[in-house]
């Protein structure tokens, strides 16, 4: 009977881990959108240079050079108002729900204020708007005298001190935040051909202005799923044991 429940424990843990490695994620080339080396801005000697990946909570980014330069971080950040800068891509979208990946903050900002937006396209018509919010979803990449603070508990936190990266929030003045953009079910089974990355017409200083390091397109994890299969699974496995 011990045995048995061994092989059910084991039945679900391997799907689990199964969920987790079906997971197919697609990084976005932001190389030709980049308008600045964020080493040269405040505390941005803290950050990893580009030419690297980075993993917040699963998802791995391509953190990209700027102007192909050794020792600099590309950043896509611009002071024109309504300014958007578009990058074309062929990344298919699963069957499952899948979302955009986001490593945005903003140069500075005041909490409250609208600073731009990313619209997803798909090649059947299919449109999607997410909204970045300083204080909300979006805020300073260092924390010094503007918005530090966020209110949407989706959002994950890298910090950053001396090249080197944690969770832990007291680490290091520099962070990224991640952004989970998930995409409506019309964008499944589809091809996402563009992105469009927006400045709004509010952006300046103290206003907000957005800065987006990275973005990668992955489903979305359904751990729960999986679980869902695999315990009639193990109970399968201990019913027929127990007829023995």
């Amino acid at each position: 009977m011990k045995y048995t429940q061994h092989l059910a424990i084991s039945a679900i843990g391997t799907l689990v881990l199964a969920s987790s490695s079906l997971a197919q994620q697609s990084q976005v080339d932001l190389s030709g959108i980049f308008s600045s080396d964020m080493q040269t801005w405040t505390g941005g000697s803290n950050y990893q240079y580009g030419n690297s990946t980075l993993n917040v909570n699963g998802i791995n980014f391509n953190i990209g050079l700027y102007n192909g330069q050794a020792n600099t971080t590309g950043v896509a950040t611009s002071g024109t108002p309504d300014n958007v800068m578009s990058v074309s891509t062929s990344i298919l979208v699963g069957n499952t729900t899948t979302a955009l990946y986001t490593l945005a903050n903003s140069a500075w900002g005041t909490a409250g204020n609208f600073d731009g937006s990313v619209e997803v396209y798909g090649q059947n018509g299919e449109t999607y708007t997410y909204n970045y919010t300083e204080g909300f979803n979006i805020r300073d990449h260092y924390n010094g005298s503007y918005t530090n603070t966020l209110s949407d508990a989706s959002v994950i936190s890298t910090y950053f001190n001396n090249k080197q990266s944690s969770s832990n929030s007291n680490f290091g003045p520099d962070r990224w935040d991640m952004q989970t953009i998930v995409l409506p079910v019309s964008f499944q089974g589809d091809i996402i051909t563009k992105i469009q990355f927006i400045n709004s017409s509010s952006i300046g200083n103290p206003q907000g202005e957005p800065a987006w390091v990275a973005a990668t397109v992955a489903a979305v994890p359904e751990p729960m799923d999986m679980l869902s299969l695999a315990v009639p699974m193990g109970l399968f496995l201990i019913r027929k044991r127990k007829t023995r």
